[in-house]
C-alpha cells in the first residue's frame, strides 16, 4: 500500500473529521494526545491534505520533531 493511499483512509477517520472541522473553524492551539508512533503523522497528514494550509506543530524536542517531520515527508511528500 502506498503512502498516499493510507493517508486517505485516515482522512475518512472521526478523529481526523473533527480536527479538520476544529481547524476550519479558526481554533488557534488544537492539542492532540491518545496518538502513538505514526499515527501522528498519519493525522496531520491527512488532515493537511484537506486543509492544504500551513500547520505550526511543536514537539517535546529537537529528535521528536525530526522524527515527525521525516514522516510527514514520507506521508505527503517534500515541499519543492
Amino acid at each position: 500500500m502506498e503512502s498516499t493511499q493510507l493517508v486517505s483512509a485516515w482522512e475518512n477517520h472521526r478523529g481526523v473529521k473533527s480536527l479538520v472541522q476544529t481547524l476550519t473553524s479558526k481554533q488557534t492551539v488544537v492539542s492532540l494526545k491518545g496518538l502513538k508512533g505514526s499515527s501522528v503523522a498519519m493525522v496531520l497528514g491527512a488532515a493537511f491534505q484537506q486543509q492544504n494550509r500551513m500547520f505550526l506543530i511543536v514537539e517535546n524536542d529537537m529528535e521528536a520533531a525530526a522524527y515527525l517531520y521525516n514522516d510527514l515527508q514520507t506521508i505527503i511528500g517534500k515541499a519543492d
